[in-house]
């Protein structure tokens, strides 16, 4: 339970990571008329000095935008955005030049608070904003702004310079630049130990962030949703944050309906960036043993674990055919829906299998031969969904030429069998296997004479000069048993025997 918690939902983990030295000297609220200025000034003390985020003067007024963004106004979150991402990127460069030099540890020491500054604002900055764009608080805050206390001369000549904040378009950057700050060598800033582990926690929280809003994957560039996984990647592989990867993953997979294709892709970018098959392994682990009771009396929770069981075993063949005990027990999960999943994962699995160069490896060989058979098997399960999902699992098999020549008759008989079934469900599931295994068996596709006597010639024609069909050459007349000692010869014997001789 404690894994399940999200993330993102962090109210109470970041007082406690904020240490008390980093909490602001001024307080600014939504609606006080120096907010504006204050981040007017900062942005051009940021832009000249990265470093001077750090200072109270700076920090205070970009953190109190970030707490009060769903009701600021478009002026300050652009202003607010842009001292973000000047400081982080100020903060990076700083960093690398330090690397890159012999410092002492004071000055690793300001690089690494610069850093944890700046991607505490970026972090926070990617929650609120993807809070205020999934609730619609942006249009309406610009409303009740309008209607509130007009800003001094100054501040209304500022906003007039300033283009309101368009978020989807600063996604990326603001991720991108978080991301560039991971992949730095945060342990040898941190005097070759791990990084802050509330660092860490930045980084994974920012990235889910953008994954619970649909919006922000739909239509999403390909450069976001790379730079997304190997957030999540380095802060789980690298960095030792595991506990919280897991976590943020089985939360994000129970609750998120639109997320189980994007998480069976960040488990591929995981095992082929980097081969961490034993994280990918353990995670499945925790998803797979999770019983209905745990999932919470929403129903959508099953069925979002079941898409993701499909698509990872579409993704992540390999990995899900050596942990094949791991869907065995879904098998047996009380919920039905996961029931289908497993079965639907079944099939994914043996489409693979048959897409495989053989020999398969030896770690996968086994559980590959029992795939159908554990399809075949929910044929007789209780429930006439998983009877049904086990028949057009079967169809589907048919349908990628899946299913090997010597399974097709006791699949027939099988599969067939569910015509009686009480269901209509079922039944009609029944009939429409019936039509693809007479569709795509591997004999013929078709059962009319023209069809067939056209493929035998030319098969025929394929074959080596002077190859003849057996059944073209004329059967040979049986010889006559010749006659032993001591017994007659019959009278057409002898009549054809005189015959011969007559005319010779």
């Amino acid at each position: 339970r404690r894994l399940l918690k999200p993330l993102s939902s962090a109210g109470t983990w970041w007082s406690r990571w904020w240490p008390t030295m980093y909490r602001p000297k001024t307080e600014f609220t939504a609606d006080g008329n120096g907010l504006l200025d204050a981040l007017t000034d900062a942005a051009e003390r940021v832009e000249d000095d990265p470093t001077a985020i750090t200072e109270h003067s700076c920090f205070d007024p970009a953190y109190g935008a970030l707490v009060h963004f769903g009701r600021t106004g478009p002026a300050e979150r652009a202003r607010a955005a842009e001292v973000v991402l000047a400081g982080l990127a100020g903060a990076v460069k700083g960093c690398k030049r330090a690397l890159s030099a012999f410092p002492s540890d004071a000055e690793l020491a300001e690089v690494r608070e610069t850093l944890k500054k700046t991607a505490f604002l970026a972090s926070r900055l990617v929650q609120e904003a993807e809070k205020a764009t999934a609730s619609g608080q942006a249009g309406a805050a610009s409303t009740a702004r309008g209607r509130g206390k007009q800003p001094p001369k100054k501040s209304a000549k500022v906003a007039k310079g300033v283009a309101e904040l368009d978020w989807a378009e600063v996604r990326e950057a603001v991720v991108v630049q978080l991301l560039e700050s991971a992949e730095l060598d945060l342990c040898a800033l941190w005097g070759h130990r791990a990084p802050d582990e509330a660092l860490v926690h930045l980084y994974t929280a920012a990235a889910t962030a953008v994954l619970e809003q649909p919006a922000a994957l739909k239509g999403s560039s390909a450069a976001l949703r790379e730079a997304l996984w190997r957030l999540l990647s380095l802060a789980a592989v690298r960095y030792g944050g595991e506990v919280g990867f897991v976590g943020a993953v089985v939360s994000l997979v129970l609750g998120y309906e639109h997320l189980p294709h994007h998480l069976a892709e960040l488990m591929r970018h995981l095992l082929d960036e980097h081969q961490a098959a034993r994280l990918v392994a353990a995670l499945v682990q925790e998803v797979t043993a999770l019983s209905p009771q745990d999932m919470g009396v929403d129903s959508a929770a099953p069925k979002n674990v079941a898409a993701f069981l499909v698509a990872l075993a579409a993704r992540a063949p390999l990995m899900l055919l050596a942990n094949a005990e791991l869907l065995l027990d879904v098998l047996a999960s009380d919920a039905y829906t996961l029931r289908c999943g497993a079965v639907s994962a079944f099939g994914q699995l043996q489409i693979a299998v048959a897409a495989m160069p053989t020999p398969l490896p030896p770690e996968v060989a086994d559980a590959a031969s029992g795939l159908i058979a554990s399809v075949v098997e929910r044929l007789h399960d209780t429930s006439s969904f998983v009877r049904a999902r086990a028949l057009a699992t079967l169809s589907h098999l048919c349908e990628s030429r899946a299913l090997p020549t010597d399974r097709f008759g006791p699949v027939a008989r099988l599969g067939l069998a569910r015509l009686a079934d009480k269901n209509a469900n079922v039944r009609r599931a029944a009939l429409q296997l019936y039509a693809r295994l007479l569709e795509f068996n591997p004999f013929c596709a078709t059962l009319r004479r023209e069809a067939l006597v056209e493929r035998r010639e030319a098969l025929c024609a394929q074959m080596p000069a002077g190859w003849r069909m057996p059944s073209d050459e004329p059967p040979a007349e049986p010889a006559e048993p010749a006659a032993k000692e001591g017994e007659e010869v019959p009278d057409e014997a002898k009549a054809t025997g005189e015959a011969a001789e007559g005319e010779a």
